[in-house]
């Protein structure tokens, strides 16, 4: 069970990957880059504080998959491209990192 806050990368998920998601970005890095540039630098921060401690947890992927896809309704499901989900929020760390403001 995953008992941390995690409002500002659940606010990233469903927000930047909803289901029409590919029709306002180009690719995940896009999506993550319209975040960073939209919301306040805190907010941009504490995601990846929140990402980082998730990512850093003893969380199963069958939990990550059931927060990020069940949950938090993320409109892209990286198995679908033989990814999983922890190495996709991974990614996404690294965009946030790559993207800091």
């Amino acid at each position: 069970m995953i008992s941390m806050t995690l409002t500002n990368i659940r606010n990233l998920i469903a927000g930047y990957f909803h289901e029409d998601w590919r029709l306002e970005a180009t690719s995940h890095e896009d999506a993550v880059r319209q975040f960073v540039e939209r919301e306040p630098s805190d907010c941009v921060a504490d995601a990846r504080a929140e990402l980082d401690a998730l990512l850093a947890a003893s969380i199963s992927d069958a939990e990550l998959r059931a927060l990020v896809i069940g949950k938090w309704g993320s409109g892209y499901d990286p198995e679908l491209e033989a990814r999983t989900i922890r190495n996709w929020l991974e990614e996404i760390r690294l965009a946030l990192v790559r993207h800091k403001k």
